[in-house]
């Protein structure tokens, strides 16, 4: 056989073993094509693209590359209810800039990330936010009134910097 054939031979393998040395830990593409929409998380979603609070439930690690605002929220809540559409006006606003995902803590599994989260940032009611910037680094906020409406403007009009 020819080295020409041989190495013809493994590409294939090759790509396998690069493919494969990806680890979990490692940063990872955002949610493709949000088309500045408010993305709805459940809990698999929220540890595959923000943080796997159950791996590290006492450290936050973002797995995000782009920054993020992460609206916790209850459907009962009504200043949640009033945040919802400034979110999705301000998702269209920084499309491709800055990501919005939402999780409903009163849905499924997803009181566990509010509770872990609660803990770790000091949530006592809803909505609560955590605005993410792309190095990780996070704040918490809470409520919604003129306070938190700047905060989050000013993360924004920063391009994700707190």
């Amino acid at each position: 056989m020819s080295n020409k054939m041989v190495f013809l031979s493994l590409i294939p393998l090759l790509f396998v073993m690069i493919c494969s040395c990806k680890n979990d830990n490692s940063l990872i593409d955002e949610i493709p094509d949000t088309n500045g929409q408010v993305v709805e998380l459940n809990s698999d979603m929220f540890i595959k693209y923000v943080w796997d609070y159950k791996e590290s439930p006492e450290h936050f690690v973002f797995k995000g590359r782009k920054p993020v605002i992460v609206d916790f929220y209850t459907e009962t809540c009504t200043p949640c209810k009033a945040l919802r559409p400034i979110l999705e006006n301000w998702a269209k606003q920084y499309v491709n800039k800055v990501y919005f995902y939402s999780i409903a803590v009163d849905k499924g599994d997803n009181a566990g990330i509010y509770k872990v989260a609660a803990k770790v940032f000091g949530f006592g009611g809803y909505p609560s936010i955590l605005m993410i910037q792309a190095n990780g680094k996070v704040k918490g906020v809470m409520g919604f009134n003129s306070r938190t409406h700047s905060e989050i403007e000013s993360f924004l009009n920063n391009n994700g910097v707190l």
